[in-house]
């Protein structure tokens, strides 16, 4: 019963707004030669066989039904005023214009230019090496700074090496090579910088970090290097195509918009920024 009311309601409605010209060459549907051989191909791709006679019927119609219910949906209007069928013809045509952008392969030239222009972004990370006596200041309470300070002493004087010291936790001795990322991401943001700023091979500290207290003896320290286009050709020449697709993309963006008078009901006070009246730009 309710299906029956729910298609009664749509044929009402189709008999409200469709075009009554039944015979109109929109009312065509025609499954070429081509159609069929596409199906086809796609079948055997799936299936690894060619399909019988009875599936390429059954292909067809199935063709034929998702043909006349997508009409009968645009008829109806359904594909407006819905978020999602918007957002899939939004990135549908967005990836039609990236596939313009994408025909074109740079010459050497403009990509040593491009490069050079976004070095920066294929620099590596600082790289750390230090090793590390940790103080658990839950257990120790105030206590824990100054047993770290007297463990300090005897540690810069030579009296003791760090095995043995400190509170034992999952944290390892010695970290070798390690990216200013990973450290922080481990110890946090205020540990790393603070073991930017110290001198290499003295113990130094206490220093805190969100475990507790550490003293550090930094062994070395790397800057960030940019390597030569030659040893990251690939990843620039995937990200000079990915730059191309979006300004392909915002090109034509802004050539359609002049097409369109864009009008924002508001008092201009609440205007979104970047949005003029009537004709123009964004």
């Amino acid at each position: 019963m309710h299906f029956l009311l729910i298609g009664g309601v749509l044929f009402g409605v189709y008999g409200a707004t469709a075009d009554p010209e039944a015979n109109s060459p929109d009312n065509r549907i025609v499954m070429t030669a081509g159609d069929i051989e596409r199906l086809e191909t796609l079948w055997q791709k799936r299936w690894q066989r060619p399909p019988t006679e009875a599936e390429v019927a059954g292909l067809i119609n199935e063709q034929v039904r998702e043909e006349v219910l997508y009409r009968e949906a645009l008829a109806l209007g359904l594909d407006r005023d819905d978020t999602v069928i918007r957002r899939l013809l939004r990135q549908k045509f967005e990836f039609v214009t990236q596939d313009l952008a994408a025909l074109r392969e740079p010459s050497a030239e403009e990509l040593a230019g491009w490069f050079e222009a976004n070095r920066e972004q294929y620099r590596t990370p600082p790289r750390l090496s230090f090793t590390q006596v940790y103080f658990d200041l839950d257990r120790r309470g105030a206590a824990g700074e100054q047993a770290a300070r007297v463990v300090l002493a005897s540690l810069r004087t030579g009296d003791a090496g760090p095995d043995g010291l400190g509170d034992g936790r999952l944290l390892d001795r010695t970290y070798r090579g390690s990216t200013a990322q990973e450290v922080a991401l481990l110890f946090g943001q205020d540990f790393v910088n603070a073991l930017m700023r110290l001198e290499t091979g003295i113990w130094s500290g206490p220093i805190a970090s969100g475990y507790g207290l550490h003293l550090v003896r930094l062994e070395g320290r790397q800057a960030g290097v940019t390597p030569p286009l030659a040893e990251i050709e690939a990843k620039v020449r995937a990200d000079w195509a990915h730059a191309q697709r979006q300004q392909a993309n915002e090109a034509i963006y802004r050539q359609l918009l002049a097409r369109y008078e864009v009008v924002i009901e508001e008092e201009a006070d609440a205007m979104p920024a970047g949005l003029a009246m009537g004709r123009g730009r964004p």
